[in-house]
């Protein structure tokens, strides 16, 4: 490592090699050239950019690379520094990325941003590589040289997966993978679906004899379209019997209508009747009540008359009212009009003795400006000595302060060190969660899977003991069938030879001879018997049939977990045990990741704390620095204020320092002024306003007197229009006239309680009439007869809309079934197709194939032959024609996928044998020759790609004499072809031939010094 920058140019030395002792840093150079241009180092074993910082950097020197390259034409430069952490730093800084175009002699930015993505993306973009691709045709990284040559068909395919970028035929097989374990899933989901609708055919559809869905259904085994047609037969079946239950029923409805008819004229005749007889009897009470309405219309005729004289009788009493109102007013106004006049003589004497202070007012307010004139010398003072104390305070204050600030400051450092030695703990404890979250995913499938085997072992031994048991009584169901069927048979033969006699054909045989007749053989069972047997036997065989079906879905269902169970490493031997074995570790995984989350979680924490101390820190720093400034500015201030003060006191008397004694002197002079003032001024104004109010009292007075006047000739002539009205309508006192009296809602209520009673009556009259004529010569009817039969009919109906509800509920049963039947069946026949096609793609894409060779894998050998052909042309030379690199077609062994192995065939021996059979030099310059040839294809393949250098660490020690000097012609002849070659070697002879040379030297101090040579 150099503690120091190095800077080196290799534009006009275009083959150059590398050179120095072990260790001393020259595989660093390519590290910082890969670094530059992608942020990583060169080699796999240095995958962390943080290895490529000196440990012997100082804290402020930044590791760095400026690195100017050419891209065709067009020449760039890129700065990429790596950030670091200084100190107790919690937190790297520093890190920094540029990149330029210097085509024009100026830099040029070449991203709108600085940011790394943008940079990385544009970087890629100029060279055309990825780093993958960088690392493995430009710049050959010590000890990865070979990997491409001897490593496997697996290896070879994750390497030319991201040189070529066929990755999305990678990601293309997974996504088929899925869709073929998706499409297997749902077919599961809809052929069980669809024994489900047609276990419910056999459970909802009642079985007819001799029927289709009856016959189809005492098969052993029967199929979708079986069950449909024999549905269809059901719906007509059904359909038929709905319609004639309808027709009944409408029937019914029909005749019951018109016995509701005839009911309901029945009822309305009874209840004209009946209201006949209601109205006769309201009649005669009305009758009773014709003498007290008469006494009603006498007392509602005078309490009209009495209502038309209320105005008079009001204006009567308003006008008294008026004329004693207008009395009392003007008494008052004259007790008021003599107090006025005693209350004037009384201010007149006051005014005369506040006129007469006037000189003692004057001098009051000679007095009060004197004070007024020392009031602010003495409040300035004041001021000021307050002023002085308060800062000798601030300045006490603040150097406490400051000592209290010290003491935070001390604290909090030790409060950050103790923080920063936590968090190294916790972050080394928490290392390890994200292998314990894989442990944890990979532990819940397993329990997962294990407790589905689990469940399907259990249904399975359940579904096989049913089986068995189901096998049993479908045995002793047939033999018990067979013997009652032998019987039954027997028994009609014997039936019919009791019916015949010699000289009769038999009507069987025809034969009139019947010398040995049947007979029966004990007890012959029943057509039914029989057919319940029949029956018996069928269910069972059903029973049976359904436990097979159930043993074959959980063994699918088994089989179907075959991938998962190699994956987890199952023995089908003692699940539960294995299954709580997975229990276990995953609770144990569980709580240890639940231990080290907790622990992230406080680490998290204690980060944000470190933060928010550090922000503390910073805060106590600038505040003890303001404390210090404004500490220094109050001992200014307080020593030039306590000087002025000093004067102060020398100018003013000691009489007059004290502000608050001058404060209550000016109060009570300024209250004394202002008694004076307010006296004299009452005075005048008390005069004047008793004086004005005297003389409107007396105008009132005077006004009131004619009012009075008035009012009572008014009330006088009121009083005698009202009694001349009371002789006008008849009433021979005032006594008899409020008697007579009646509120105005009482004579309402009065007059429409008549009114009622004589509209009620003649209403009543012109019924009864009415009535009597309408059920003249009529009788009433008798309604119980009618009642019971109408009752007979809703029974009648109501069987027979039971008998259409029955009929009606199987055929939508059916309907039902039939369609959800044929729905399943087409979303099987639908997911099948699917499922085809999509499983012909998955065996291609994936391989399953005599060759084992998949759709990505396919394309790489297009890739890998053009690359064997471009990297033979050159081994040929190299190798004096004695090598050639061929694909293999050998299966690689236990199974794995094949196709991109390598052979080299040995033209001395006309043998091929595997490429890990050379020996070190000759895997060197095979290892050179594919790198030279993948280069081609690169260029070839990405369009427009220029690769102009190349850099190579390390191999030229395994060559001979002759194989070297060959390998130097092949770089020199590639130099001359217009290529940037760098060689990392100790051959001697690699210095000497080539003419330039970059010396690394290691010193004893732990770092290197480089120099270049130039020949």
């Amino acid at each position: 490592m150099w503690k120091r920058s190095i800077s080196a140019c290799w534009r006009s030395r275009r083959l150059f090699v590398i050179s120095g002792n072990t260790g001393a840093g020259k595989t660093s150079i390519f590290d910082a050239i890969c670094f530059a241009l992608y942020g990583f180092a060169s080699g796999e074993d240095r995958a962390e950019p943080r290895m490529l910082r000196s440990h012997f950097a100082e804290e402020d020197i930044h590791t760095s690379v400026e690195f100017s390259f050419a891209v065709g034409k067009r020449t760039y430069r890129i700065l990429r520094q790596m950030a670091h952490r200084k100190g107790s730093n919690k937190s790297e800084t520093g890190g920094k990325i540029e990149l330029y175009e210097t085509t024009s002699g100026q830099d040029v930015p070449c991203v709108d941003r600085f940011m790394v993505s943008d940079v990385n993306s544009r970087v890629e973009a100029i060279i055309g590589l990825t780093k993958e691709q960088f690392s493995q045709i430009v710049m050959l990284p010590q000890g990865e040289f070979r990997k491409l040559l001897t490593s496997d068909t697996e290896n070879k395919e994750e390497i030319l997966r991201r040189i070529f970028r066929t990755d999305l035929y990678y990601k293309l097989e997974e996504r088929f993978q899925q869709k073929n374990r998706e499409g297997k899933d749902a077919l599961k989901d809809a052929l069980l679906l669809q024994d489900v609708y047609l276990k419910q055919v056999q459970e909802t559809i009642p079985a007819r004899e001799d029927s289709l869905l009856s016959t189809t259904l005492s098969q052993e085994h029967f199929s979708a379209a079986q069950v449909l047609e024999g549905l269809a037969v059901e719906l007509i079946h059904y359909g038929q019997l709905s319609a004639d239950a309808s027709a009944d029923k409408a029937a019914l409805a029909q005749r019951l209508e018109q016995e509701e008819q005839a009911l309901r004229e029945a009822a309305a005749l009874s209840g004209r009747f009946a209201e006949l007889a209601d109205k006769r009897s309201r009649q005669a009470e009305l009758e009773a009540q014709k003498p007290a309405v008469a006494e009603l219309e006498r007392r509602l005729a005078l309490a009209e008359r009495a209502a038309r004289l209320e105005p008079y009788e009001e204006q009567a009493a308003r006008s008294a009212r008026d004329a004693e109102a207008k009395r009392a007013q003007h008494e008052t106004k004259l007790r008021g009009v003599e107090a006025a006049g005693r209350a004037v003589a009384q201010a007149e004497e006051r005014y005369r003795a506040e006129e007469a202070r006037e000189t003692e007012r004057r001098e009051a307010e000679r007095e009060l400006e004197r004070l007024a004139e020392l009031a602010p010398a003495v409040q300035t003072l004041e001021a000021r000595r307050l002023e002085v104390k308060r800062l000798l305070a601030d300045e006490q204050g603040a150097a406490s302060r400051l000592e209290a600030l010290e003491a935070k400051l001390a604290e909090a450092r030790q409060a950050k060190q103790r923080g920063a030695e936590r968090i190294k703990a916790i972050e080394a404890e928490t290392a390890a969660l994200p292998e314990k979250l894989m442990l944890r995913d990979r532990l819940r499938g397993k329990y997962k899977l294990l407790k589905e085997l689990a469940a399907i072992e259990q249904q399975l031994a359940e579904v096989q003991r049913f089986a068995a048991e189901r096998e049993r009584l479908a045995l002793e169901a047939s033999r018990e069938h067979d013997r009652l069927e032998a019987l039954w048979i027997g028994g009609q033969a014997s039936l019919l030879a009791a019916h015949l006699h010699d000289g009769k054909p038999c009507p069987v045989c025809g034969s009139e001879a019947h010398p040995s007749k049947a007979a029966a053989d004990g007890d012959v069972p029943s057509r039914e018997a029989l057919q319940q047997a029949k029956d018996a036997l069928r269910r069972v065989q059903d029973e049976l049939s359904t436990a097979k079906a159930q043993a074959a879905a959980a063994r699918a269902g088994w089989d179907g977990s075959a991938d998962g169970i190699a994956e987890y490493g199952i023995v089908p031997e003692d699940l539960h045990g294995q299954l709580a074995a997975a229990e276990r570790e995953g609770k144990q995984a569980a709580a240890d990741i639940a231990k080290l989350t907790e622990q992230g979680n406080a680490l998290r924490q204690l980060k944000e704390d470190m933060e928010q101390l550090d922000g503390s820190l910073d805060r106590l720093l600038s505040e003890k620095e303001q404390l210090l400034r404004r500490l220094q500015q109050l001992a200014v201030d307080r020593s030039a204020k306590q000087s002025l003060l000093e004067q102060e006191f020398e100018r003013i008397p000691e009489a007059l320092r004290q502000p608050n004694v001058l404060e209550q002197r000016l109060k009570e002079q300024q209250a004394l002024v202002q008694r004076l003032n307010a006296a004299w001024k009452g005075a005048q104004e008390q005069r004047q306003r008793l004086q004005t109010r005297w003389a409107e009292e007396k105008a009132s007075a005077a006004e009131l007197g004619k009012q009075l006047a008035e009012s009572a000739a008014a009330a006088q002539e009121a009083g005698e229009r009202f009694r001349l009205e009371l002789e006008k309508a008849g009433f021979s006192s005032s006594e008899d006239y409020g008697t007579s009296k009646l509120a105005e809602p009482e004579r309402i209520r009065l007059r429409e309680r008549i009114d009622a009673f004589n509209t009620s009556y003649a209403a009543l009259a012109q019924q009864l009439l009415a009535l009597e004529a309408e059920l003249s010569g009529k009788e009433p009817p008798g309604l119980d007869e009618l009642q019971a039969r109408m009752d007979r009919l809703k029974q009648e109906l109501e069987q027979a809309a039971s008998r259409l509800q029955a009929a009606e509920s199987l055929r939508k049963e059916a309907y039902r079934l039939q369609t959800a039947i044929a729905s399943a069946q087409q979303q099987v026949r639908e997911l099948e197709g699917r499922l085809e096609q999509v499983m012909d793609i998955y065996q291609m894409l994936k391989g399953d194939n005599a060759s084992k060779i998949s759709f990505e894998r396919y394309i790489l050998i297009e890739f890998l032959e053009q690359i064997l052909q471009a990297a033979n042309a050159r081994l040929r030379e190299l190798s004096n024609g004695q090598f050639m690199l061929q694909r293999s077609d050998r299966l690689e062994s236990r199974g794995k996928q094949s196709g991109l192995g390598l052979d080299v065939y040995d033209a001395y021996t006309g043998q091929n044998r595997d490429v890990k059979s050379l020996s070190g030099g000759e895997k060197f310059n095979a290892s050179l020759c594919l790198a030279l040839g993948m280069t081609d294809v690169i260029q070839a393949h990405q369009g427009g790609v220029s690769i102009e250098m190349m850099f190579i660490d390390e191999g030229f020690g395994s060559l001979d004499e002759d194989s070297l000097n060959k390998a130097i012609v092949t770089l020199i002849d590639l130099q001359r072809a217009g290529r940037m070659i760098g060689v990392i070697s100790h051959v001697q002879e690699l210095k000497q031939a080539f003419p330039a040379a970059l010396e690394v030297d290691k010193t004893k101090e732990g770092y290197s010094r480089t120099r270049i040579v130039l020949k």
